[in-house]
């Protein structure tokens, strides 16, 4: 991949990194091996794992191997994930991840202009470790990130999935000022499931 290719929302995105909260106790910050102990802690946990669309966790070797790719994968590339950690302001100990993904316009072919491929929405998902739920600390970080595309990222919506079932994330996305716009069947690992699509967009100028 040619980085020196890499639109102006990357590198806007990459240098607001570490990425303040209002509440101030945690910020948004690349993905670091260091951090090995606490991700696969939460990433090798059945239940956390339970809606996620990540696999959950078995050897330390590949969430280190994750960690390593994280630690230097740049940030805000169309169509590409990537995983930003939720660190303790106090200690910048982790505490969870964001995955955002860009999403190019699908309408904008490879000869069009830059900015006519600009992206203007993005997915969003969202991973805390299980000791550091129940205080609001997962909304905190989540709606820094949403604040900050639609803000100065200059995106005009994010969109997130969620299983019906999965009722923590639900209100945690309509907690951050997400509104649900449809419920879609989906395959779920080899089964029908049941997902509600959330949405915020820009506010109008």
């Amino acid at each position: 991949m040619n980085h020196e290719t890499e639109p102006a929302e990357a590198s806007v995105l990459q240098a607001a990194l570490p990425l303040g909260t209002d509440g101030g106790r945690v910020h948004l910050r690349r993905m670091r091996p260091a951090d090995l102990d606490r991700f696969h802690a939460y990433r090798s946990d059945a239940e956390t794992a339970r809606f996620q669309g990540w696999t959950q966790a078995v050897d330390p070797a590949q969430s280190l191997e994750f960690l390593e790719e994280m630690s230097t994968a740049p940030v805000g590339l169309p169509d590409v994930w990537v995983q930003l950690a939720i660190a303790d302001v106090a200690d910048d100990q982790l505490m969870g991840d964001i995955g955002l993904c860009l999403r190019s316009p699908p309408e904008a072919p490879a000869s069009t202009t830059a900015a006519a491929r600009r992206p203007l929405s993005a997915w969003m998902g969202i991973t805390l470790h299980p000791g550091w739920r129940g205080r609001g600390l997962a909304r905190e970080a989540f709606v820094a990130l949403q604040d900050f595309l639609l803000g100065p990222g200059g995106l005009q919506e994010i969109e997130c999935w969620v299983d019906a079932r999965n009722h923590a994330s639900i209100q945690l996305l309509e907690a951050s000022g997400m509104r649900r716009f449809c419920t879609e069947v989906r395959d779920f690992r080899g089964a029908p499931c049941e997902e509600y699509g959330y949405r915020r967009e820009r506010p109008a100028a």
